[in-house]
């Protein structure tokens, strides 16, 4: 009879395994999953979207031939032995600095100070009102440097 008793425990045992449970690591559900990939995707589209405000902070500034790099190569080039000043952001900024419109940092990138500067110079001075330093603005904007 103890036998029997023995060999139920036994059974009883190994077919339960031990008394501590195994941490059993759980797979992601499928909303796990999704989420991180749509945190991923989020990430991805911001950085995108800062890129692309980049981009048409420049080109809206008047700027399509603009290229990324210093603010060397950012110029437009007026021809040779041109004596006027190269139209850069820096400059722009400090002639719309210097005629009292613009207040900000002279860092050389054409944020919204920068377009709402240039759309009150132009406003100011009987010009299309654009907020785009082209040729009319930007010969107007060179006498403040």
């Amino acid at each position: 009879m103890i036998m029997r008793y023995l060999l139920v425990a036994v059974l009883v045992l190994s077919v339960a395994g031990c008394a501590t449970p195994r941490k059993k690591e759980t797979p992601k559900s499928d909303v796990q999953v999704l989420k991180e990939e749509v945190g991923s995707l989020k990430q991805e589209m911001a950085e995108k979207e800062k890129r692309i405000q980049e981009l048409e902070t420049t080109k809206g500034a008047g700027y399509s031939d603009y290229s990324a790099g210093s603010e060397e190569t950012r110029t437009r080039s007026y021809g040779s032995g041109s004596s006027q000043a190269p139209q850069t952001a820096k400059n722009i900024q400090k002639a719309l600095k210097n005629a009292g419109f613009y207040s900000g940092e002279i860092d050389g990138k054409i944020g919204k100070g920068t377009r709402k500067a240039v759309r009150e110079f132009q406003g100011s001075e009987g010009l299309k009102v654009d907020g785009i330093v082209g040729k009319k603005t930007w010969s107007r904007l060179q006498s403040y440097l």
